[in-house]
């Protein structure tokens, strides 16, 4: 599976950020990173002021690409979600794809949402809406794996097939598909939804419904990488995969060393079944 891209969510630093993550991936071997645009809070707890956000201003993103290119790091894809039911979170999404455009980024992750049969047609027209917006800037939306229209399989071919939009596909996250739905089956899961496929979070678990145990790739055991890898492969994607942390439910907070020593263990595992 040599020649997937594979990067490293700056989240999965935590409260030590962006700045963080572009320092300490080249440190992994690896030289690409997913971006942070908003904060996080509950059991991932990120900070507003350690991301980069919609509203940083000119010099910080300027200094922002500076350290970019001092590092070596290149950012391709940012994280920016938003309640798609909400005008207030439309605006704030496209002042978040007009940074990606700035930034250079190909691909921004987006949310999908819940809507009643009777509130999803406008879900979707305000989806096909953002699509326009991204593809007038060369950037696809890629919506999670998140509760509602695009929370497992089923429900992601609905949604892509409802909106066939170039411009809005799919991030698979092999960690939520077991955590949203009881009983699913990753790789089934996956199949099903491959020609719509732009993005994937790498993420492992136990398997258990809304068990909030996600450690180092290949501790959890619930994930099998190198079937991910072949299937997407197979299939024509050869990333960008995207190595997504969140912890395990009231654990001590991590210091950088030891965030640095999980993303290092799930580097390693990655390489070990063949997927780096």
């Amino acid at each position: 599976m040599a020649g997937n891209l594979v990067e490293v969510f700056t989240n999965s630093y935590g409260r030590y950020g962006v700045a963080a993550a572009i320092a300490l991936v080249p440190k992994l071997g690896l030289n690409h990173i997913e971006l942070a645009m908003r904060g996080h809070g509950g059991q991932v707890v990120v900070p507003t002021d350690v991301v980069a956000g919609e509203d940083m201003g000119p010099e910080r993103e300027r200094q922002l690409r500076q350290t970019l290119a001092e590092h070596g790091v290149e950012a391709i894809t940012g994280n920016g979600g938003d309640n798609m039911r909400d005008p207030a979170g439309v605006r704030r999404f496209k002042a978040r794809l007009d940074l990606a455009q700035r930034l250079g980024m190909r691909i921004v992750i987006g949310s999908g949402g819940e809507a009643t049969e009777e509130d999803r047609p406008a879900l979707i027209a305000t989806l096909r809406d953002v699509g326009d917006y991204a593809a007038a800037r060369d950037l696809t939306v890629c919506l999670e794996t998140h509760p509602g229209i695009t929370v497992n399989a089923a429900q992601m071919l609905r949604t892509m097939q409802e909106l066939q939009h170039p411009a809005v596909k799919l991030n698979f996250d092999t960690g939520n598909i077991l955590y949203y739905n009881e009983g699913a089956h990753v790789i089934s899961e996956l199949r099903a939804v491959l020609p719509y496929v732009g993005h994937v979070h790498l993420k492992d678990s136990r398997g258990r419904l809304r068990d909030w145990y996600f450690p180092a790739l290949g501790d959890g055991g619930a994930v099998d990488f190198a079937s991910v890898g072949r299937v997407l492969n197979d299939g024509g994607f050869f990333g960008p995969f995207s190595i997504e942390l969140e912890g395990i439910q009231d654990e001590p907070e991590l210091t950088l060393d030891e965030r640095q020593s999980r993303l290092q263990r799930s580097v390693d595992h990655l390489r070990k079944v063949g997927f780096l």
